[in-house]
């Protein structure tokens, strides 16, 4: 069954989220897309791009976007903060309870969020893996590396940990301060996730190959920052468990 012919309820209200670094050659395909998709799906919904500080011409792109999208919000970093950062600033700008993210790359089929929907009133968290993942060999390997890494540091058995396709409930995050500003975001937002010994739903999505923009995730300050990162993590998650004990 296509994603188009799959029936589900729509959504109250939906806001979807995207971080964008120079990926002005994407965004107005991504607009596009997103509008046609949510409109199906959401009696109401809003598309929130976070600027992470780009340095070509997506600022303007999205300003000009603006001028047709009511629905779409930006939010601008002054400079590059990292894609930690701008999900953090994705979340905290989103208005509605149902809440979905996605990369602004257009690798992900953003019709299959009806697969995620079928499954959000029977699970706290639905979340993506890719079936088949459309990345170069190295970036292949180095994400199963870090998936090993992550489960044995923080526990998390996600198929596919750093997967942009997820759904969830605002309110299931609302206690939840996440402190990355890198790779290590997703990571950090499914472990507390699990802690909190929620429902999490994972759905098979397609991925397609990069047409434009550049990758950073095989960036070797990316990498440092993620394995920095995960350390902070790790202390915050175990003061967290601490307080949540505490409470009950």
């Amino acid at each position: 069954m296509k994603s188009t012919d799959l029936k589900v309820e729509k959504l109250p209200a939906l806001s979807a989220f995207f971080p964008a670094h120079n990926e002005e050659d994407n965004l107005p395909i991504l607009i596009n897309n997103a509008v046609q998709v949510f409109s199906r799906v959401a009696n109401e919904f809003e598309i929130v791009i976070v600027d992470d500080g780009s340095s070509d011409n997506t600022k303007g792109i999205l300003e000009n976007l603006k001028k047709n999208n009511p629905n779409l919000v930006t939010v601008y970093h002054e400079h590059n903060m990292g894609y930690g950062a701008a999900l953090r600033s994705g979340l905290t700008a989103c208005r509605y309870e149902y809440i979905f993210f996605s990369d602004s790359d257009n690798q992900f089929d953003l019709n299959e969020i009806s697969h995620l929907i079928s499954h959000i009133r029977d699970h706290d968290v639905v979340i993506g893996y890719r079936g088949k993942r459309r990345d170069p060999f190295m970036r292949t390997i180095n994400a199963f590396g870090w998936k090993l890494i992550i489960r044995l540091f923080l526990g998390v058995r996600a198929r596919d940990i750093n997967c942009a396709f997820k759904l969830f409930h605002r309110s299931h995050i609302k206690d939840i301060e996440l402190i990355s500003d890198g790779a290590m975001i997703s990571a950090e937002l499914l472990a507390y996730l699990d802690k909190k010994k929620l429902r999490v739903k994972e759905v098979k999505v397609t991925h397609f190959p990069r047409k434009s923009g550049d990758q950073t995730g095989a960036n070797l300050k990316v990498i440092a920052r993620a394995f920095k990162e995960l350390f902070i993590i790790k202390k915050s998650l175990k003061k967290f468990l601490t307080k949540n004990d505490k409470c009950n």
